[in-house]
C-alpha cells in the first residue's frame, strides 16, 4: 500500500459503521417483527393458513370408487380484538387413489352411517343425506341430542338422547314410532356414548359395555329383544355394516402396533373369525368398503394409509397422505421460505454495499496486499455450504416419507435428532477440516475467497476449529453478532476470526506482491 494506515481514524469509521448497520439491522428486525405481530392481531387466518394444522379423522365411508374421510381441525375467527376463539370445525377430504383432495369445510354432526351409495348425517332435530356430489336435509322432531342412527330399505332408526332420557324411534313413510329400549340395559350404569346402533340382516342391533369388562348385543325382531350375548372387551369397539353382514370389531392399541380383532354372529353367539395387527402408532383405525372390498383405513402420527383385504391377508398399505406439515400448499411451502431468504440476501447485500463503500477493504502483510472478502460473498459462500450440508438431512427424510417408516413416530424422532446431530457435529467438521487444510469450502471456493491467518500462512486446523466452534455466538440472531463483529473491526474478523487470528480475503489470484 502506499500510504500509511491512520488507524485511529479507520477504528473510528469502523466504529460509526457498525453502529449504522447495527440500527439497520435492528430496525429491519422490527420492521418485520410489526409486521408479523400486526397480521396476527388483524389477519390472523392469513398466517394460519400457511401452517400446517392436523386434521383428526372421525369417520370414512366409500361412495362410488372414492374414499371420503369426515375430521375435525381448527380454524381461527376473526382478528384478536373480536376475542373469538380458535372454532373448531367439520371438513371432509376425498380419496381417488390418486390423490387427497384439500379440506372442506361442512356441517357438523354427531354421526354418520352408510347404506348403499348414500352417507346419513345425523344432527339435533335433522338428518343429511349426500350422494357424492349433492347435500339433502330432513327435519324430523324426533330426533334429539346426539343421534346415532342405522338406515334400512323400510326406514330409519335413530337412538338420541331426550329429556327423559334415551329414547329409540324409527322414522318410516314421515312417521315417527317409538320403540322400547331393552330392560337389561341399565341406562344409569352405561354411558351413552358407549352405546352402538346399527341393522343386523335388516333388524336393529344394540350394542353396549358394561363396568364388568364385557359387550353385550342384542336383537330386536319387531316385538321384542332378544337375550344379550356377550363378547370380552379388549379395547375401543365398533360394528361395520358389509351390506350381507354386520360385524363387530375392537381396536386394541400396543406402543408399536394396533391390534384389530373382527367377531361375526354364528350359531346364536359372537365368534372371533381373525384378527390383524397393523403397525405404527395409530390414533384411527376403522374399516370401510373400498371397490366393493373390505379395507382399513389407518391414521397415524405422521400419515394415512388404506390396507386391502387379499386372501384374508392385509396388502401393503396405499398411502392416502404424509405427515401434516407436509400437505400444506406446495407454492406456499416454497415461495415463503424463498421469499424470506430474498429478503434477506437483499438486506445483507444493502449493509455489503454499505460496508464496501466506507470500509478499509485492503491490507498488506509480508510485503503482499490482500482485499477482505464482501459480507455478502461470505454469506453467499455460507448459504451454498449449508445447503451442501442438509442434502444427507433432506433425503435421509425423503426416504422416510415415500418409504413404510412413516407409521413409526419413534424412528421420526431419531432421524431428526441423528439429521440434527449430523448438521451440528458434520457441519462442525466440514467447516474446519477444509479450512485448516485447503483454506476453503466448497462453497467458498465458488464464490472466491479463503480462510488464512493475517499473515496470509495457511490456517491450520486448530485454529479451523477455533473459529468454527464460535459460530455459536457469531450465528446469534441470523449471523448478526458476526455481521457487527465484521463491520466494527479493522481485518473484517467476526469473533471467531478474532480469537483464531485468521481473516477470510479475496482468493490468492487477488493477492498482489
Amino acid at each position: 500500500m502506499k500510504q500509511a494506515i491512520d488507524i485511529q481514524r479507520e477504528k473510528k469509521r469502523n466504529l460509526r459503521l457498525a453502529l449504522t448497520v447495527a440500527a439497520m439491522g435492528v430496525l429491519s428486525f422490527l420492521l418485520l417483527y410489526a409486521l408479523s405481530f400486526a397480521l396476527m392481531i388483524f389477519k390472523p387466518s392469513l398466517i394460519f393458513d400457511m401452517m400446517p394444522v392436523p386434521t383428526i379423522t372421525e369417520d370414512v365411508a366409500a361412495i362410488k370408487n372414492r374414499l371420503y374421510i369426515f375430521g375435525k381441525t381448527i380454524k381461527p375467527q376473526g382478528s384478536f380484538f373480536e376475542t373469538a376463539a380458535p372454532k373448531e370445525i367439520t371438513v371432509l377430504q376425498v380419496f381417488d387413489t390418486s390423490r387427497l383432495s384439500k379440506p372442506e369445510e361442512i356441517k357438523p354432526y354427531s354421526s354418520m352411517y352408510q347404506w348403499n351409495d348414500k352417507i346419513y348425517f345425523f344432527s339435533r332435530g335433522l338428518y343429511r343425506v349426500f350422494d357424492g356430489d349433492r347435500w339433502q336435509e330432513h327435519r324430523v322432531p324426533g330426533i334429539g341430542f346426539s343421534p346415532k342412527g342405522a338406515v334400512a330399505d323400510y326406514g330409519i332408526w335413530v337412538l338420541s338422547k331426550t329429556g327423559r332420557g334415551i329414547r329409540l324411534c324409527l322414522i318410516k313413510d314421515g312417521k315417527t314410532r317409538e320403540i322400547s329400549l331393552p330392560e337389561f340395559l341399565d341406562t344409569k350404569k352405561t354411558t351413552y356414548c358407549s352405546i352402538r346402533l346399527d341393522l343386523f340382516r335388516g333388524v336393529p342391533l344394540l350394542l353396549w359395555q358394561s363396568d364388568d369388562e364385557m359387550i353385550y348385543a342384542s336383537f330386536y325382531n319387531g316385538r321384542e329383544w332378544s337375550l344379550p350375548e356377550s363378547i370380552y372387551r379388549t379395547g375401543n369397539y365398533g360394528t361395520f355394516n358389509t351390506g350381507e353382514e354386520t360385524l363387530i370389531y375392537q381396536t386394541a392399541e400396543g406402543p408399536d402396533l394396533t391390534r384389530l380383532t373382527l367377531y361375526r354372529f354364528e350359531n346364536s353367539q359372537w365368534k372371533e373369525i381373525g384378527y390383524y395387527d397393523i403397525e405404527g402408532l395409530t390414533m384411527k383405525l376403522s374399516p370401510v368398503l373400498f371397490h366393493g372390498r373390505i379395507a382399513l383405513y389407518q391414521q397415524t402420527l405422521f400419515s394415512q394409509n388404506l390396507y386391502l383385504f387379499e386372501d384374508n391377508q392385509l396388502s401393503n398399505p396405499i398411502k392416502i397422505s404424509g405427515p401434516f406439515f407436509l400437505q400444506t400448499d406446495r407454492y406456499i411451502c416454497i415461495l415463503v421460505p424463498m421469499g424470506f431468504t430474498l429478503l434477506f440476501f437483499i438486506l445483507i447485500l444493502v449493509a455489503s454495499m454499505i460496508v464496501n463503500r466506507f470500509k478499509l477493504r485492503h491490507w498488506q502483510a509480508n510485503s503482499k496486499e490482500y482485499e477482505f472478502a464482501s459480507l455478502f460473498r461470505r454469506f453467499l459462500a455460507k448459504t451454498i455450504d449449508s445447503i451442501l450440508l442438509s442434502i444427507p438431512m433432506i433425503g435421509t427424510f425423503y426416504i422416510f416419507y415415500k418409504g413404510n417408516y412413516s407409521e413409526n413416530p419413534f424412528l421420526f424422532f431419531a432421524l431428526a435428532f441423528l439429521s440434527g446431530g449430523f448438521m451440528l457435529i458434520g457441519g462442525f467438521l466440514y467447516h474446519s477440516i477444509l479450512e485448516g487444510v485447503f483454506g476453503k469450502t466448497l462453497g467458498k471456493k465458488i464464490c472466491g475467497i479463503k480462510v488464512v491467518r493475517d499473515d496470509l500462512s495457511k490456517c491450520g486446523i486448530p485454529r479451523a476449529m477455533l473459529r468454527n466452534l464460535l459460530r455459536i455466538i457469531d450465528g446469534l440472531f441470523y449471523y448478526f453478532v458476526g455481521v457487527i463483529s465484521i463491520t466494527a473491526t479493522l481485518k473484517w474478523q467476526r469473533l471467531g476470526d478474532l480469537a483464531a487470528e485468521t481473516v477470510v480475503v479475496r482468493d490468492s489470484t487477488n493477492i498482489t506482491g
